[in-house]
């Protein structure tokens, strides 16, 4: 079921690429990346637990691990690094200290370092991105058109 066979993700990870298993989780429930490994929990009871229950059952208060938009400049890292940025026709800014907001194609909401979309037709951008992307908080628009994407 979770074999070689399956697809790249399925050779990485093995059933973890389906659901974590009891006794791990991870905010997908899954596996899909190095970056989003099924971690430790044992209080987690079932395959594809998206939270880590205290021991009494309970979830613990929701805590922000990184500053506001780190996370988000690391998924575009992550982008940028699984799509063989270094290659694309136009990467101005991409993985320097500036906002991630001046990075070629990214468009944030004014005011504001959020991405609301990503506009990256015809940039040479190669491979599969990253399903991290859909967690981007306020992604409204994804243009990866006229691209050799798998």
């Amino acid at each position: 079921v979770c074999g070689a066979a399956r697809g790249p993700v399925f050779a990485a990870y093995g059933c973890s690429a389906l659901l974590c298993p009891p006794g791990t989780y991870n905010t997908h429930g899954r596996q899909e990346s190095d970056a989003l490994a099924c971690m430790d929990c044992p209080s987690a009871q079932y395959w594809g637990s998206i939270q880590c229950p205290s021991a009494d059952g309970t979830q613990p208060p929701s805590t922000t691990l990184l500053p506001p938009g780190e996370n988000e400049r690391q998924i575009l890292v992550q982008f940028y690094q699984t799509c063989e940025g270094m290659d694309w026709d136009e990467s101005d800014n991409w993985l320097s200290a500036t906002s991630f907001c001046d990075w070629k194609g990214i468009k944030c909401a004014p005011g504001v370092e959020t991405v609301e979309a990503i506009e990256m037709g015809a940039s040479n951008v190669v491979g599969t991105p990253p399903s991290e992307l859909f967690s981007l908080p306020n992604l409204k628009s994804l243009a990866l058109y006229s691209n050799p994407l798998e």
